[in-house]
């Protein structure tokens, strides 16, 4: 897959899912879903607390 780790594919289902239901992500992996919310606008992604 180019390089591309499956997880990633894993995370764009992820974040359009949470998307259309208006959902926020709470995720380290901040860098994955930064990326994606360039191509798919209204990805909100946010630290945990902890």
């Amino acid at each position: 897959m180019g390089g591309i780790r499956p997880s990633f594919f894993n995370d764009c289902l992820l974040a359009a899912t949470a998307r259309s239901h208006g959902h926020l992500i709470v995720t380290h992996n901040r860098e994955d879903f930064n990326l994606i919310a360039r191509v798919e606008p209204g990805v909100r992604t946010v630290r945990p607390f902890a």
